[in-house]
Order: C-alpha cells, then sequence, then structure tokens
C-alpha cells in the first residue's frame, strides 16, 4: 500500500480499515437525488406511541437485560451496531414513560 502521510507506522490491516471506514463515511449520493425524503425517523409519537408502559420494575429489568445484551455488539459491523441502537432506543423510550408514570401517581 502506498505510503500515506496521514497514517504513518500503523500496520497494513489497520491501514486498510481506515481506508474502508474513510470511504463508507465519505459516500455521498449525487446532488441531483433528493436526500430529504429518504429521511424516516426512528420515533414518529403519532404512529409510534404511546403503546403499552410496563410497571417501573419491569421496564428497568428489561432495560438492564437488553444493555447486558448489546455490550458485546461488535462496534465493527455495521448491521449489528442498528440492532444495538434501536434495541437500546427502544427499550430508553420504554424506561423514561415507566418513570414518566411512576411519577404521576406518586
Amino acid at each position: 500500500m502506498a505510503s500515506d502521510p496521514h497514517l504513518p507506522d500503523l500496520p497494513p490491516h489497520v491501514r486498510r480499515l481506515h481506508l474502508h471506514l474513510h470511504l463508507h463515511l465519505h459516500r455521498r449520493p449525487p446532488m441531483s437525488v433528493d436526500t430529504t425524503a429518504m429521511h424516516t425517523s426512528l420515533y414518529t409519537p403519532e404512529s409510534d406511541g404511546p403503546g403499552y408502559t410496563p410497571p417501573l420494575d419491569v421496564a428497568l429489568r428489561r432495560a438492564r437485560d437488553v444493555l447486558a445484551e448489546k455490550a458485546g455488539a461488535n462496534i465493527h459491523d455495521h448491521d449489528e451496531m442498528i440492532r444495538a441502537a434501536v434495541s437500546l432506543e427502544m427499550r430508553l423510550r420504554t424506561l423514561v414513560a415507566a418513570l414518566d408514570a411512576e411519577a404521576s401517581r406518586g
């Protein structure tokens, strides 16, 4: 691999990973593409909420379970990171709803 002044003294496999990540992260759609149509929100209150809110102890246990489960996710696996982020977001949203419900009772 050719010498890169920005990556001196790095092993070849690390340089290849850096190049792969750089190309992946800096990909841009063509300027003629309307990227606003490509956006879909992770959460839309009108269609996704409020739904069932479990008791606080159940929500807390489930949040801890998903934290433990996703702690071992491979940071280099894009799909695994997406699944972890969505799972954690869902459990956090449920935990906040359970805390809000608990606070309104007290």
